[in-house]
């Protein structure tokens, strides 16, 4: 009997890898990613940056002023990335 595995979107997600980058100001910032997708989150703002590596589309998240990542509350693993939000 042979097997076949068919693979979704879904499935891509759970073929991330987590890191730690530099941002544009030098600032370090979590990410998660794989082939198609790069997702950050700014510890400034607490807002999530989403790119679509295929087409080069960048979606960032619009957020309210007076949030902010608790340095100690990120959390990145291999394949996911948490964080405790403060302010609002």
């Amino acid at each position: 009997m042979k097997v076949i595995q068919r693979w979704s979107a879904p499935a891509l997600l759970l073929l991330l890898s987590a890191s730690f980058s530099n941002g544009q100001s030098g600032n370090v910032v979590p990410s998660i990613e794989n082939d198609v997708l790069r997702i950050a989150l700014s510890i400034s703002d607490a807002s999530l940056t989403v790119l679509d590596k295929r087409i080069k589309l960048e979606w960032g998240q619009q957020v309210r002023p007076g949030f902010r990542i608790a340095a100690e509350g990120v959390r990145v693993s291999p394949t996911s990335l948490s964080a405790t939000v403060l302010g609002g």
